[in-house]
């Protein structure tokens, strides 16, 4: 009952304005979800290549065709490529930082085995490979090592991706409701036009058509407190 006593244009107004904070809520959701999608999109791209990483410094370790001192060198620098592929922003900024989350432990986790582990097991088979030597006790325990880390980088991978599909699902979810939202009060627009604007307007044509002609025994069924139906009730009058 209040909002009939409310102007017509003032209710179909606040309908339109609905509409388009609606629409305005579901274009920003899109805006911002693409932007998270396509950040975790590129950190998926990059923890996939920490498992190639992983390999090409175990076959750097085994290739026993290049001289000690070479060899070091190459697997230092493929070691710090990985390290710096880890650490980069587009991986390391997108890992949630609570740490209850399954991907900020799935990375932690990548991390600490490779301070933890794998680094150790390089840094003892460099210094004997720059003292001129070769400790094929540690290259050996890198290369066992090695395929375990690359099962731990695959769930990083995984749980990346396993988040980069709830944000999609999220975001679908979103438009579906604005989409569902939209409909309703457009309807209710529709209602509300058809009931209190075009139905009073052709009986308040009619009555105005029979005064014209000197009829004056005209009556609209419109008379309330909106626009229209004060009009209606004047012209009852």
């Amino acid at each position: 009952r209040r909002l009939t006593r409310k102007p017509i244009l003032l209710r179909i107004g606040i309908l339109l304005a609905i509409v388009v904070a609606l629409a305005v809520v579901s274009m920003v959701s899109s805006v911002f979800i693409a932007r998270t999608t396509e950040g975790l999109a590129a950190a998926v791209n990059q923890s996939g290549t920490l498992r190639m990483q992983s390999y090409r410094v175990g076959m750097a370790l085994a290739d026993q065709t290049v001289e000690p001192a070479e060899r070091a060198e190459h697997v230092a620098r493929l070691a710090g490529e990985f390290e710096s592929r880890l650490a980069s922003p587009r991986l390391a900024g997108v890992i949630p930082e609570d740490s209850r989350h399954p991907v900020h432990q799935a990375y932690h986790g990548v991390r600490d085995a490779w301070t933890g582990r794998m680094r150790p097991h390089l840094v003892d088979h460099l210094a004997a490979l720059r003292a001129g030597g070769a400790d094929a006790g540690t290259s050996a325990a890198y290369l066992r090592d090695v395929d375990g880390f690359v099962a731990q980088v695959d769930d990083l991978v995984g749980r990346l991706e396993a988040l980069a599909e709830g944000q999609i699902q999220r975001l679908q979810h979103i438009q579906a409701a604005a989409l569902l939202l939209t409909v309703l009060v457009v309807t209710v627009t529709l209602v509300l036009v058809l009931s209190r604007v075009i139905a009073p307007l052709g009986e308040l044509l009619g009555v105005a058509d029979r005064a014209r002609r000197g009829d004056f025994g005209g009556r609209t069924r419109f008379a309330g407190d909106d626009e229209l139906g004060r009009v209606g009730a004047a012209m009852n009058r």
